[in-house]
């Protein structure tokens, strides 16, 4: 049914192709607005729900659970639904169409609708007293595409959507809106079920007969509503963005960017990755289009077919006949190390952005076939009567081998919570080792769900068999504390948990109904080996598991590139010289050890860095290096120049400290200093050394 709608949408046509001058107009601001609007639209069923993979933009910049606030419409794939609520919803077009935060203080109500809006959006407002006929024929003459229609009811709620004037054609105004906050759209906790299958989503309804109509204000018990045209207040000092203006160029368009190892997928070093960008033409005109992607960095190219390839520049010219779907691709080998994210990004259509994908690389050898084979480890398992995360544990430990030192609940997540904090999340990004997160890395970039941040609605909350990959483990407990947790494992064919003493395979309602926890969370151990199956264990007595170096130590000594003070000994509060540093770093990053040029044991190191511009003059081979200095060999040796929108350090401002902190490689030592005098650690460098090489 919305795509047959949607084909009628073709009208828009004649809106939104007025010229382009130097400062839009007026109509122009709207029409884009409505065309992001319907760019939102078009990606329907992937418009609602995932609470499961939160981006970091929205968290940061004042989202919530319930609300992507800053959400593109390419964000929503068949695999990654983006979650907007009406509010949310209207936020997200303003911000695509125009770069307006709708959504200020005024808006962050304890419900969350647009319904304390300020004076200078509002044109026209019922309160619910006088002739209510009479206030619905005013709404509906004063009514203009771009216009936020708000209701609101005696309990408090409301809703909030965008008027687009008639872009189905029959004659009658349209309303676009999210129905996230419709009662179908709710979860049932009894019976649980796939919330994209229901009632919900981005949706275009009838302005009258949904809205201002005497039969829809009774039944939804509007007791008052209101008219609010950001156009004529803050908003009509923005301009209109550069994706907006694409949109308006080529309405109609849907654009998906995929990965063959799937959304939340982690590919192993060394294996092919295959992009695909799929373009589905909504509208009654054949389109031909300019496609350019950017080869994502950790990556090499493999192929391209029928591609224009310049250095990592990939350009394709696809004409996408009406009411069809094309699609290009192109295959690259993984080259980034173990734990690295491979970012797929900054390509488009014609100017219309393709979504974002990040994925986190895996080590080779996941030996998902020992975990699929469950009968060889099930009956010794089970034996164990294990109960929550010991679940998990004993299954790593009988199919693979690993202790993963998963005793209680408390163990795994008190960690973790204390972490995260009051934050709803927490990106593998921001995790300094794989001990904080006990333990592995967390679900690839995935979130922590607390429930309680729900405003105490039961939401829907979408979880997919799908998201999982072999190793991993997914845990939903009501507190901290709980002894018996749900706890699942993916063992690449199926999810399984213990039921009643048995081993039992997970259905999708069961999976969607565990979000009835406070919280929970997948944690993906196979990221933390090269070959699960051969854990390393290190050989230092100083060097405990726990420790925040623990991971970035045990990683470059199990490569090569670090080595105790003694066998068995790393001395991780000690010193670096001159001499130890220019070889780690030189070593680290892929080149040969260096004969000496000298008579110093590291001249050759020396050298090396000076001939490739690290260094420009001599330095004391035995002498400690400071953080600012590493930090300038550092920047150099990785061609790092980006700076930060602003600086963190109240004691230092240099280049080469600011480009690694942008690149997430350093960071201070308190909350606002660097300590550019300070002497770097081996702890400490093997740090840095661990980030720079997943660059």
């Amino acid at each position: 049914m919305k795509k047959a709608i949607a084909i009628l949408l073709s009208a828009i046509f004649l809106l939104s192709c007025l010229p382009m001058a130097s400062a839009a107009s007026t109509d122009e601001k709207a029409q884009a607005v409505v065309q992001t609007a319907l760019a939102f639209y078009l990606k329907d069923p992937a418009m609602q729900y995932d609470s499961a993979a939160l981006t970091s933009r929205d968290i940061s910049r004042g989202g919530n659970l319930r609300n992507h606030h800053f959400a593109t419409p390419e964000d929503a794939t068949p695999e990654h639904n983006v979650y907007t609520v009406c509010s949310s919803f209207c936020f997200t077009v303003y911000w695509n169409a125009l770069g307006y935060e709708l959504m200020g203080d005024w808006a962050k109500t304890a419900t969350g609708y647009l319904i304390k809006a300020p004076e200078s959006l509002v044109v026209m407002r019922y309160d619910g007293e006088g002739d209510r006929d009479a206030a619905i024929k005013t709404l509906q003459s004063f009514a203009k595409p771009g216009d936020i229609f708000v209701t609101r009811r005696d309990d408090g709620t409301g809703h909030a959507m965008i008027y687009a004037g008639d872009v189905t054609g029959d004659g009658k105004g349209d309303l676009i809106h999210s129905t996230a906050a419709g009662e179908a759209a709710k979860y049932d906790m009894d019976i649980g079920y796939d919330p994209i299958e229901k009632d919900g989503s981005i949706r275009i309804d009838t302005a009258t007969e949904t809205l201002m109509s005497e039969e829809a204000l009774k039944r939804s018990a509007v007791t008052s509503f209101a008219l609010l045209r950001p156009l004529q207040a803050d908003a009509a000092d923005c301009e209109i963005t550069p994706a907006a203006k694409a949109r308006m160029a080529h309405p109609m368009l849907a654009i998906n960017r995929t990965a063959s190892c799937g959304y939340y997928g982690s590919p192993e070093t060394g294996s092919d990755l295959t992009y695909t960008i799929s373009i589905e033409n909504h509208s009654k005109s054949s389109y031909t289009l300019p496609v350019t992607e950017t080869v994502p960095n950790g990556t090499a190219l493999k192929e391209a077919p029928e591609a224009a390839v310049s250095g990592s520049e990939l350009r394709w010219s696809v004409t996408i006949p009406a009411g069809q779907t094309k699609a290009v691709s192109y295959t690259v080998t993984v080259t980034a190390p173990r734990g690295a994210t491979i970012v797929a990004g900054g390509g488009s259509v014609d100017g219309i952005p393709s979504n974002t994908l990040e994925n986190v690389v895996r080590g080779k050898g996941a030996n998902a076939e020992k975990l699929s084979d469950t009968e060889s480890w099930s009956a010794a398992v089970l034996a164990q009567n294990p109960t929550g995360v010991q679940f998990a544990n004993a299954v790593y430990k009988q199919a693979l081998g690993i202790d993963l030192g998963m005793t209680d609940t408390e163990s795994v997540l008190s960690p973790i919570i204390k972490s995260v904090g009051s934050n709803a999340y927490y990106r593998s990004s921001d995790i300094t080792s794989w001990n904080q997160c006990v333990p592995g890395n967390f679900y690839g970039g995935r979130a922590i769900i607390f429930q309680e941040q729900l405003d105490g609605e039961k939401r829907a909350m979408e979880l997919r068999r799908s998201y999982f990959e072999a190793g991993d483990i997914f845990i939903a407990a009501t507190n901290y504390k709980d002894k018996n947790p749900t706890v699942y494992v993916c063992t690449g064919d199926d999810l399984v948990m213990i039921e009643k003493g048995k081993l039992k395979s997970v259905s999708e309602t069961q999976l969607t109904k565990s979000i009835k926890s406070n919280f929970y969370f997948t944690i993906r151990p196979t990221l933390a080996y090269d070959d699960i199956s051969k854990a390393v264990t290190l050989p230092f007595t100083d060097v405990k598991s726990n420790d925040w170096f623990y991971t970035y130590v045990k990683d470059l000594y199990t490569d090569g590139t670090v080595s105790g003070m003694t066998v068995t000994t790393f001395v991780p509060s000690g010193n670096l010289t001159y001499g130890q540093a220019l070889k780690l770093i030189v070593c680290a990053l892929g080149n040969p050890e260096q004969a000496k040029t000298g008579a110093h044991w590291a001249s050759g190191y020396l050298t090396f860095a000076k001939n490739n511009g690290w260094l420009a003059n001599d330095v004391n081979l035995d002498g400690a290096v400071s953080r600012l200095a590493f930090c300038q060999i550092a920047a150099k040796a990785k061609n790092l120049t980006e700076q930060p929108s602003s600086n963190p350090f109240t004691d230092t401002s240099d280049a080469s400290v600011l480009a690694l902190n942008k690149a997430g490689v350093v960071g201070g030592m308190t909350a606002t200093t660097f300590q550019p005098g300070g002497i770097l650690t081996r702890a400490q460098i093997s740090k840095i050394i661990w980030l720079l090489r997943s660059l």
